[in-house]
């Protein structure tokens, strides 16, 4: 449903362009529904990449238990005969198979998310539970100008503003009525209690430049519930930002060219 909306916005833009013209099609645009429902199914996409990793290495985990158990049966059996040990070992033949089977399995499913992350385009980070930044795919990589061995390692709050988390810090303690520290904290305050939290930043670069992102934080749990880490999912705002700014001119400029005239007429009558 969601991708059939999407696509009903696309025609609804294609449909506004061709019949009222670009300023139609801008309108369109500017209502940011298209980007929503883009975000929205990105999100899920990788939510169920995610489940689906996650079902894989429980299977490898079942798999290596059930490894350990055959050859310590192997072990116990052993002086039963030679024909119950070789049951055994077609047992444990049988069990490393499907092992490599799931283990194959989740290598392919590792490359093909992050052939999934990598296409986005969207700048996309992982961390640990303490913020400490784990993967980052090729956006991120692109828009941040550096490599992962750059910022692998380091904690997510290299890429903000301090002031700015001290901003946000204060925000969020007037509005949750919790005291937030600046830093980490004010990042995380709303994903930790399982509530996706989207603000607009900016992400500095390690040569010191800046550009604005849209970023929207969610906490990664295990199956049991208990937190893994953190995804952080920014889009980057230059061109929107540039376009606002050249609508600005833009006014501006008419506003000026056409007091001019318009004070003269006025003098006039």
């Amino acid at each position: 449903p969601l991708i059939d909306e999407r696509l009903m916005v696309m025609e609804q833009l294609i449909a506004a362009r061709r019949e009222r013209g670009s300023d139609a099609a801008i309108n369109v645009v500017q209502t940011n529904r298209g980007q929503t429902l883009t975000e929205e199914i990105t999100r899920r996409l990788l939510r169920i990449q995610t489940n689906e990793q996650n079902f894989l290495l429980e299977s490898v985990k079942s798999s290596d238990q059930q490894t350990r158990t055959t050859v310590f049966f192997i072990i116990v059996i052993s002086m039963t005969g030679l024909l119950l040990l070789s049951l055994a070992l077609v047992s444990m033949r049988s069990s490393f198979n499907r092992q490599e089977t799931l283990s194959k399995a989740l290598a392919d499913t590792e490359h093909t998310q992050r052939a999934i992350l990598d296409g986005a385009n969207y700048s996309i980070i992982s961390t640990d539970a303490h913020g400490t930044i784990l993967t980052m795919n090729a956006r991120a990589q692109e828009w941040l100008r550096c490599a992962p061995e750059d910022m692998i390692g380091k904690n997510l709050t290299v890429l903000h503003d301090p002031h700015e988390l001290e901003s946000r810090a204060k925000q969020l303690t007037k509005s949750m009525g919790e005291s937030i520290e600046a830093g980490m904290p004010a990042l995380i305050a709303k994903a930790r209690h399982g509530v996706s939290d989207d603000f607009e930043w900016s992400y500095v670069r390690s040569d010191g430049t800046r550009f604005p992102v849209t970023a929207s934080m969610t906490a990664l749990r295990h199956h049991d519930g208990t937190l893994r880490g953190y995804l952080a999912i920014a889009n980057d705002l230059s061109s929107r930002k540039q376009l606002d700014k050249m609508k600005d001119d833009f006014v501006s400029m008419a506003s000026h060219e056409l007091r001019t005239p318009l004070t003269a007429i006025r003098g006039a009558l």
